[in-house]
């Protein structure tokens, strides 16, 4: 089977990373959230343009709606979401992306492991230059699929009728 590499998925699909920067207010970052709304995480960036981490939207509505939320739920991370300022306050991933050289695999493990939506893709000095969503992986998918299937009709040998 073909291995497919992250620069491929990231071809199907133009969809652009949405960057906030690390001292941004929370207001921000939720008019970041809601100007588009097939964008599900924000990918958090120093001085350097260079990610830090990873906010999802779950991050975000757990912030705005945190005195809804049942007491008994409340840990580590709802407390310190209560107490955010800043965009760097409310990361609640590190170390999470792929590069265009990652395989399909990788990055959906990193993505289905970590319950993203979507996943940066940087470069070498772990600048932001793209994203890779659930539907893009889909899509990969369906197209494989469709491939495959195109692969055997075009390989049935043909009747001798």
């Amino acid at each position: 089977m073909e291995i497919i590499k992250v620069k491929q998925i990231r071809k199907l699909l133009k969809v652009e990373p949405t960057i906030v920067h690390k001292n941004d207010d929370i207001k921000t970052l939720v008019f970041s959230l809601t100007d588009d709304p097939m964008v599900r995480s924000l990918f958090v960036v120093d001085e350097n343009k260079k990610l830090i981490g990873i906010i999802t939207l779950r991050d975000i509505v757990g912030f705005a709606f945190k005195d809804y939320i049942d007491t008994d739920k409340i840990g580590y991370g709802m407390v310190k979401n209560a107490l955010a300022k800043k965009a760097e306050d409310l990361i609640s991933l590190y170390d999470v992306y792929v590069k265009e050289e990652d395989s399909f695999a990788k990055c959906f493990n990193l993505m289905f492991n970590n319950n993203l939506e979507s996943i940066p893709v940087v470069d070498n000095t772990k600048g932001v230059i793209g994203v890779v969503n659930m539907l893009e992986l889909l899509t990969t998918w369906l197209e494989l699929d469709i491939r495959e299937e195109i692969s055997k009709i075009l390989n049935q040998p043909e009747d001798d009728a």
